[in-house]
């Protein structure tokens, strides 16, 4: 069976040693069995094509149209305009130093850094186990392969893909790793990622340690290679379609080995903190396990509900539970079953805790039938096994996100100026009280003064 499993290999970045030593056979037979695939034992063959994550049905089936990334169009172009109009409302404004008083007011240049946070696109998380492919979902989602993938745990630090329009002019590379110390702290100590760093030249420069092409996330941003270098996170800027709609963030996968991989569990678990849209994703093959719905549970928690700002955004639509690895081996019946088995179970474990919370927070009613709905199937060779995971994907950054969105950025600039407005009317009244108090002690004093200076005649 002539199949070139020279090109599978080199697609998925692997070594020969890696594959030699997972099928229990030489170098030199590898070597070979490459240069003439015919020759290869079906047994063989088998086990050989499982490390691509792929059978003998897939690869000896007709090409498919390769699956093309998401296209959610440019939903914030009309926002990023009036934005930039109100900031030039802002810098027109005469230039206003913050008054030394006990209560002092907000000034344009305090509205001037919301502002810009106005401007920030959504993050769309996406996590899951360690060996549940979620760089190669994020390639497929992206339209490109410029993230690493591999047979084995593969990513190391959080990944941040941004859109090549939102590069810093400074900043000349497609890839920039930096460590730890990069990210502020709060007042606990805890560490708090911020994207908005990510235009600090300064900050950049200081805690950089590497810049370059998209060859050094292999060479940094995965297991195996460079481990001695502390290595935390990686933006990485790209001309994808998607990114013009959000920020896409590959997490390292989780893991309960209590080794080296133990420490990505917790880069995943803080920038999952700020993820305002979640893809999580587990192999088709047992999935959402007992440590899957723990991890779910606790992400839930976490997950914005942007059902509070637009009434028709649909209920848990920024959640997206990903059954990855959904080859042809399992038919469409066995996928079917697998995500109804797995959404009821998932079902039972949060009601009474995570989604009777969200419950109460959105003042929807969440059924096991809309649970279901967020599940989703992916195997990028089959398109229709991943279609509706991109056409969903594609309405909620593509529309209802950005309608939330610009309800909650139009709710609170009122607030502001209502709250504005009321706070300087309060403090006027209450400087015109102190002062009007000021003027009847004045009063009463020079009474009181003459009073003294008269008092003899009182007296006489």
């Amino acid at each position: 069976m002539n199949i070139d499993l020279l090109s599978y290999r080199q697609k998925l970045g692997i070594g020969q040693v890696q594959v030699a030593k997972i099928l229990g056979i030489s170098n030199e037979e590898v070597c070979l069995y490459e240069q003439k695939p015919e020759t290869v034992p079906m047994g063989l063959l088998v086990q050989w094509l499982a490390i691509f994550n792929l059978d003998i049905a897939s690869v000896m089936s007709p090409p498919t149209q390769a699956l093309k990334g998401i296209d959610p169009g440019n939903p914030y172009a009309e926002l990023y305009h009036n934005i930039n109009l109100l900031n030039q409302y802002i810098n027109a404004a005469p230039t206003v130093e913050r008054i030394d008083i006990p209560t002092p007011p907000t000034i344009p240049n305090d509205f001037k850094k919301l502002v810009k946070s106005y401007k920030q696109k959504p993050n769309l998380a996406l996590t899951g186990g360690f060996d549940a492919g979620k760089s190669h979902l994020a390639n497929a989602l992206l339209g490109s392969k410029n993230l690493p993938v591999g047979y084995q745990p593969a990513t190391r630090v959080i990944t941040f893909v941004r859109h090549i329009e939102d590069r810093p002019e400074w900043f000349k590379e497609d890839v920039l790793i930096f460590e730890e110390d990069f990210w502020l702290k709060d007042e606990g100590g805890k560490q708090v990622i911020d994207l908005l760093l990510f235009d600090d030249k300064e900050r950049c420069e200081q805690y950089c340690l590497k810049a370059g092409s998209f060859h050094i996330l292999q060479e940094y941003g995965v297991h195996g290679s460079n481990d001695d270098v502390l290595a935390h996170a990686a933006v990485v800027y790209l001309d994808s379609a998607l990114l013009r709609a959000c920020n896409l963030i590959d997490l390292p996968g989780y893991s309960d080995q209590p080794d080296e991989v133990s420490k990505d569990v917790e880069k995943a678990n803080s920038a999952a903190q700020i993820a305002d849209i979640l893809i999580y994703a587990s192999p088709a093959k047992g999935h959402i396990n007992g440590q899957d719905m723990i991890r779910l549970g606790s992400l839930l928690r976490l997950l914005p509900t942007p059902e509070n700002e637009c009434s028709n955004f649909p209920t848990l639509g920024n959640l997206f539970i990903v059954a990855t690895h959904a080859d042809p081996s399992i038919s469409d019946y066995q996928l079917k079953e697998i995500s109804d088995k797995a959404s009821k179970r998932l079902y039972n474990h949060l009601t009474e805790t995570v989604i009777e919370r969200r419950r109460q927070n959105t003042n929807r009613t969440i059924s096991e039938t809309e649970l279901r709905q967020r599940f989703f199937t992916f195997w990028s060779e089959k398109p229709n096994r991943c279609q509706h995971l991109f056409d969903q994907l594609t309405n909620i950054l593509g529309k209802f996100f950005p309608e939330a969105r610009i309800c909650q950025i139009n709710r609170e600039i009122i607030n502001i100026k209502e709250n504005t407005i009321k706070k300087y009317i309060d403090l006027i009244n209450k400087y015109e009280r102190d002062i009007a108090d000021e003027e009847v002690k004045t009063a009463q004093r020079s009474q009181l003064n003459l009073l003294v200076e008269n008092d003899h005649i009182r007296q006489e």
